[in-house]
């Protein structure tokens, strides 16, 4: 509310966050400092989405009626690690969403959870780019920085934003 009282770009755009944490353990991320304080004794602390915290989907839809009738933002920026993460949470928001609560947003995925319906449900829900999680294209430079996407798990995810007419930014480290 105050940030949005100082005008523009404040008045343009919005943030919100539907989940915390995310299930890959990357090796450059906070996230990663705080999966090995609390599952440090598990073998797949690397990636585990018992890590993700999300909020429930009448939550969200609640979160984005308010926020479109207080500010009706022209865009928005869902700061979720990966949105794509939990495909069923994504298909439930996507099946209930109706007009009153979409609002074109960016947001960040992960290669390896983005899969022809996970595009499906973001073209649904009113996503217009995402930034996704790309780092490197040398295979060596991804095992070394823990990212566990390979070339055939990154095409696709590039080709599927392009089909459907998401724009696309390519994280690179």
């Amino acid at each position: 509310e105050l940030f949005h009282q100082l005008g523009a770009p404040f008045t343009v755009g919005h943030m919100v966050e539907w989940r915390r944490g995310c299930p890959w353990g990357c090796t450059f991320c906070s996230n990663n400092y705080y999966r090995r304080q609390y599952y440090a004794d598990r073998k797949d602390w690397m990636y585990t989405k018992d890590f993700v915290r999300s909020q429930s989907v009448d939550h969200v839809l609640a979160e984005l009626r308010e926020i479109k009738a207080r500010y009706n933002p022209r865009i928005m920026r869902v700061n979720d690690d990966d949105i794509c993460c939990d495909e069923p949470w994504l298909k439930e928001l996507a099946e209930r969403m109706t007009d009153a609560e979409r609002i074109p947003f960016k947001c960040f995925a992960i290669p390896n959870n983005i899969n022809e319906r996970t595009i499906v449900y973001l073209k649904q829900i009113g996503c217009e780019q995402i930034q996704m999680g790309v780092q490197s294209l040398n295979p060596e430079i991804r095992k070394l920085i823990g990212r566990p996407n390979s070339e055939a798990q990154m095409a696709p995810g590039i080709d599927l934003a392009r089909r459907h007419g998401i724009g696309l930014f390519a994280d690179q480290i």
